[in-house]
C-alpha cells in the first residue's frame, strides 16, 4: 500500500467519526433543549405565567417575597399596604427615606407582578 492511499484512509475514517460524533451530540442536545422548555412552562404556570415573568422581569414567587405578602392568595390590601410601605421606606433620603432608587424599583416591579396576577386569577374566576 502507498503512503497517501493510508494517509487517505484514515482522513476519511477520522471525519466519518467526529461526524457521527456530532450529529449524536446534536440530538442530545436538541432532546434535552424540548424537555427543559416543556418542564420550564410546567412549573412556571404556563404561557401566560411566563409572559408576565418576561413583561416585568419578576416570577410571582419572587415577587410575594419581596413584598412579604402570602403566595397562595395575597389580597390586594395586603400588597398595597406593602407596597406603600416599602416604597416610603426606600424613597430618597430628601423625602425621608433611605435613598435606595433599585429596591424602590424592585418594590414597584413586585407589586405590578402581583397586581397582573391577581387580575389574570379574577378573570379565570369570572
Amino acid at each position: 500500500m502507498s503512503l497517501p492511499r493510508i494517509i487517505t484512509q484514515i482522513v476519511l475514517q477520522g471525519t466519518t467519526i467526529v461526524g457521527k460524533a456530532f450529529v449524536e451530540a446534536w440530538r442530545e442536545v436538541a432532546a434535552s433543549a424540548s424537555v427543559n422548555d416543556a418542564a420550564r412552562a410546567a412549573t412556571a404556570g404556563g404561557p401566560k405565567a411566563n409572559a408576565m415573568t418576561r413583561q416585568t422581569g419578576m416570577s410571582f414567587e419572587e415577587a410575594t417575597m419581596i413584598l412579604h405578602v402570602d403566595k397562595e392568595s395575597p389580597s390586594p390590601e395586603e400588597v398595597l399596604k406593602r407596597y406603600e410601605q416599602l416604597f416610603k421606606v426606600n424613597a430618597p433620603a430628601r423625602e425621608g427615606g433611605q435613598g435606595s432608587f433599585y429596591l424602590q424599583s424592585k418594590v414597584f416591579r413586585a407589586k405590578e407582578r402581583i397586581d397582573m396576577e391577581l387580575a389574570e386569577r379574577e378573570k379565570l374566576e369570572i
